[in-house]
């Protein structure tokens, strides 16, 4: 970008002033959705940058939302509930039940403890005429969220046992900014048994949402094995050799 048209810009929206090139955010979508190949969908988290939100809804297949703000955002730019992925610690009963009376059943959602799995159990028995609620159940990478293996495992059993909810899916996610491959790949292999072990126990999950953390190199002197293309096809590799 040249710098007059960033003066230009300064002078006609004033300062401070954030200047996005859609192009090469475009490109870059569409990149990494080529690069991990066909089967794997891709989901923006929004809160890594709210001001592109309303264009990665066009671009990606699922828009994550971590916040109450996050959430009202996107009511008002319109984006429709089937995009939404609704994740996040930070939800009360209340903010769960707004969430709910707007997107009902048309969205997916995280489940980050069992009293989480509880407020969508209740909002599912009270409102059978809504449908199936779409659940995540959240697997921890041994921080402070998600829920342990055997937690998860009980909620999924649980989930099978209401009219009114689905587990259709596990949610993981350990971080950001890995840029070496071997992670992703150690990860993909744990979260392999963990599902094995589920379908031992007559657990069918149709679902991973994986929060890849994939590294993305800030400078031009900087480079990043995962953001590169052999690392985004070892990636897809990872992901293919799963049973």
């Amino acid at each position: 970008m040249k710098k007059e048209m960033l003066f230009n810009a300064a002078k006609k929206y004033e300062t401070p002033l954030y200047v996005f090139d859609l192009d090469i955010l475009k490109e870059q979508t569409e990149r990494i959705r080529a690069g991990f190949g066909p089967g794997i969908s891709l989901c923006y988290a929004m809160k890594a940058n709210p001001f592109l939100t309303g264009y990665m809804a066009q671009w990606a297949d699922r828009i994550e939302v971590c916040s109450m703000g996050e959430f009202r955002i996107c009511r008002k730019l319109q984006v429709p509930p089937e995009k939404l992925f609704i994740s996040g610690v930070m939800k009360k009963r209340d903010d769960i039940r707004e969430i709910l009376s707007y997107c009902g059943n048309k969205c997916a959602y995280t489940v980050e403890s069992p009293l989480h799995f509880q407020y969508f159990a209740e909002w599912s028995e009270e409102h059978p005429e809504d449908g199936v609620l779409r659940l995540y159940p959240r697997l921890t990478s041994g921080n402070q969220f998600g829920m342990d293996e055997d937690t998860v495992l009980e909620i999924l059993k649980k989930a099978k046992e209401l009219p009114g909810i689905e587990a259709e899916g596990i949610h993981y996610f350990s971080g950001t900014q890995k840029k070496n491959l071997k992670r992703h790949q150690k990860e993909l292999a744990y979260l392999d048994e963990f599902l094995k072990k589920a379908a031992e126990e007559q657990i069918d999950v149709r679902c991973l949402e994986y929060g890849s953390g994939t590294a993305v190199p800030y400078f031009r002197d900087k480079t990043a094995e995962t953001f590169e293309e052999a690392g985004l096809k070892g990636l897809q590799d990872a992901v293919k050799g799963m049973q």
